[in-house]
């Protein structure tokens, strides 16, 4: 580059710049679009093959003729679906993975929140390797929340349970990093650890 006209575009600034409008009408804006739509993020961008992904999810949702994926950024994306029974069905499934690693997908919203595609929905297994005497509701829960927000917890002590885990649904930090066992300090200072195995 010429070294003059750098200088002059070095002097620009922002403020000189003329800012181009945008009018209210449709043909600009894809609200109508984005109602019917997922976004998502990559959790590891690296590791995932963007177009990979738009055109398998497709097929593992089994709606690959009502949906149509579009790369937003490296990272970000979008799945546009023709049927609300479609969205629904996806977002109810929780969390999705591709090539080994998660997704961090939200129902579109026109204002995002701060932690708009920050956090995932996601069942864990609390493995029962705690003392008997603490296989309650309210450590469980304690456990659970260490990990993320409780939203459900699959256990009634009135009835009988058959399987050595306890499942609890949490809302996770996606940016935070997953802990395989967690430790809990137990009255009289003695530490036991709790194993943790996340679902799909």
């Amino acid at each position: 580059m010429d070294a003059s006209l750098a200088e002059v575009l070095q002097g620009m600034s922002l403020g000189e710049d003329k800012s181009i409008i945008i009018p209210e009408d449709d043909d600009y804006c894809a609200i109508e679009q984005g109602e019917r739509s997922i976004l998502g993020r990559l959790l590891n961008p690296s590791c995932q093959n963007m177009g990979r992904m738009l055109r398998t999810m497709p097929k593992i949702w089994k709606v690959y003729e009502r949906v149509r994926g579009i790369a937003l950024s490296k990272e970000r994306f979008q799945f546009i679906f023709e049927l609300e029974i479609d969205i629904e069905m996806v977002l109810r499934q929780g969390f999705w993975t591709f090539d080994d690693w998660g997704m961090a997908m939200e129902r579109w919203v026109e204002t995002p929140p701060p932690n708009y595609l920050q956090t995932a929905k996601i069942w864990i297994r609390l493995h029962h390797n705690l003392p008997v005497n603490y296989l309650r509701l309210k450590t469980i829960d304690a456990v659970a929340d260490g990990i993320g927000h409780v939203k459900l917890i699959e256990f009634d002590p009135s009835k009988p349970h058959l399987w050595d885990y306890v499942r609890v649904q949490v809302v996770l930090d996606v940016n935070q990093p997953l802990r395989d066992k967690k430790s809990l300090t137990l009255p009289g200072g003695r530490i036991e650890y709790v194993d943790v195995e996340y679902e799909q």
